[in-house]
């Protein structure tokens, strides 16, 4: 499965997750900035592409 991260719904970054051996589907994206230079906080929603 193809998963996109989107930032303030914006296309930020797309992965592709796979299951492990027994079937479970776990992911993260990790070390996103949290803040834009005005210090305003991002909104992240994940999308299945």
């Amino acid at each position: 499965m193809t998963v996109q991260l989107l930032q303030n719904g914006t296309e930020f970054q797309t992965k592709e997750v796979k299951a492990d051996k027994d079937g479970n589907w776990n992911f993260s994206f990790k070390d996103l900035p949290k803040y834009d230079e005005q210090g305003n906080a991002y909104t992240y929603t994940i999308s299945e592409v």
